[in-house]
């Protein structure tokens, strides 16, 4: 059986038990599901955190107002679906990998702007070279029924976003307004799930 390997076990010359026990490998594809599921729980404890106050500054210094606050609401998004396509990636299903491309992308460039977070952003690029070097055995097709649901769980999560940019840039700053973001998120997300 491939992805197996044979173990000898035993107690002995007068052991009850000698037999041979099957244990199963990882395959490469359960191994990239594994570490998107990694880099989605980093992801959301990152969004859920507050940032360092030197690398925050830096950033609201360097970035027009409203894309940090976007960032992080953009982060927890794309966390969540990194942990729900885990699943799907272990699968070797080709739209999963194709979307985690994508969110692998994007939640290492929200890590950085939110808050200049090199080492979440590192996590998300070591993970995005390992689905690209192993794209090939991603060739499961997806289905067809499952894209409508998708589209409009996007174009729900690009309001969330434009909202929190608009919020951030009228000044409304406060843990009150960032709560109820994010809760929206996480209500999005159980949806699309």
């Amino acid at each position: 059986m491939p992805g197996t390997r044979r173990v000898r076990t035993g107690l002995g010359r007068y052991g009850r038990y000698r037999g041979i026990v099957r244990k199963r490998l990882l395959r490469g594809e359960q191994v990239l599901g594994i570490a998107a599921a990694v880099v989605g729980l980093v992801g959301i404890a990152s969004a859920l955190t507050p940032e360092f106050t030197d690398r925050y500054d830096f950033v609201h210094g360097v970035l027009p107002p409203g894309v940090p606050g976007a960032a992080r609401i953009l982060a927890l998004s794309f966390g969540l679906g990194l942990v729900w396509l885990s699943r799907l990636l272990a699968r070797r299903r080709r739209r999963a990998w194709q979307l985690s491309v994508a969110l692998v992308a994007g939640i290492s460039l929200a890590h950085l702007a939110k808050g200049l977070d090199f080492e979440e952003a590192t996590l998300g690029l070591l993970l995005l070279v390992a689905l690209v070097r192993y794209r090939k055995r991603f060739d499961v097709p997806g289905d067809a029924g499952s894209v409508r649901p998708l589209l409009s769980t996007v174009a729900a999560a690009a309001a969330l976003v434009t909202l929190a940019a608009l919020l951030d840039v009228r000044g409304f700053e406060g843990d009150r307004w960032e709560d109820t973001l994010a809760g929206l998120t996480l209500v999005l997300m159980a949806r699309a799930l």
